[in-house]
């Protein structure tokens, strides 16, 4: 379509150039005037709906990392909880085994 529009550009280009243009202030289009405003209209009705398809596939992307990123929080929250869990067992681990050699050492003290 670009190239017949182009090629239609040209041939008016070249018309103008030679002086057949319509007379200053009349209303007249020729008809390849009106071919060339529909080949316009046509090429920018695609290029519309070009963008609509763009924007639709943008926003089931836009959904899908939405859905990626709440994901990734949960299993991070989850995660941080695990290990939270984790060091509060190795605290609580190390500090019976201080009581226990702690009370180790006093019974072989006394």
């Amino acid at each position: 379509m670009d190239v017949q529009h182009k090629a239609l550009m040209a041939h008016l280009e070249s018309k103008e150039r030679e002086g057949n243009k319509p007379a200053a202030g009349s209303d007249y289009r020729s008809p390849s005037e009106k071919t060339n405003q529909r080949m316009s209209l046509a090429r920018l009705q695609h290029e519309v709906e070009e963008l609509k398809r763009r924007i639709e596939e943008l926003k089931m992307k836009l959904t899908v990392e939405m859905k990626n990123r709440d994901a990734a929080q949960k299993e991070l929250k989850q995660i941080r909880e695990e290990l939270m869990e984790k060091k509060i067992n190795l605290t609580l681990t190390k500090s019976q085994k201080s009581l226990t050699t702690l009370t180790n050492t006093e019974n072989i003290a006394v």
